[in-house]
C-alpha cells in the first residue's frame, strides 16, 4: 500500500517539474491541498494517527522521540518536519503572482519530501 495516494504524488511531482506553475493562482491552492493531504497520508501510515491542524501535526511530531520513529522513515519524517516548517510562503494568504519564496519552497524543501516518499514507494 503506497504511502501517498497517487492523486496527490501526482500533484506534488507536476510542482516539482513546474515550479513557477506553482506559485500562485488555482495550482498554489491544489498544492497547498496535497501538502496536507499528504503529511496526513503519511503520518497515518507510519504513526497511526491524523491531526485536525497542520500546526497540531507539527507539535506532535516535534514531540515525538527519535527513538519512536520506524528507522525506515526517519528520512521521510524529518523531510516532512522540515517541509512543514517552511511551507508558510505556500500557506500565506499575502502574495504575488510571481512568489519566489514559494518557488524556493518547492524546488527546495518539498523536492526532498518527494524524493523521501518515492524511495518509500
Amino acid at each position: 500500500m503506497p504511502i501517498v495516494d497517487e492523486d496527490t504524488l501526482k500533484t506534488l511531482r507536476n510542482a516539482v517539474e513546474s515550479p513557477s506553475d506553482y506559485s500562485s493562482g488555482e495550482e498554489r491552492n491544489e498544492l497547498r491541498a496535497a501538502l496536507d493531504l499528504a503529511a496526513s497520508q503519511i503520518t497515518a501510515h507510519v504513526f497511526h494517527f491524523e491531526m485536525k491542524t497542520r500546526m497540531m501535526l507539527r507539535r506532535k511530531l516535534n514531540k515525538t522521540p527519535a527513538n519512536d520513529i520506524p528507522e525506515e522513515y526517519k528520512e521521510l519524517i524529518d523531510a516532512l518536519k522540515e517541509a512543514l516548517a517552511s511551507c508558510e510562503p505556500l500557506q500565506s494568504k499575502h502574495y504575488s503572482e510571481d512568489d519566489e519564496e514559494t518557488i524556493e519552497f518547492i524546488e527546495s524543501q518539498l523536492n526532498t519530501l518527494l524524493e523521501r516518499i518515492e524511495e518509500l514507494d
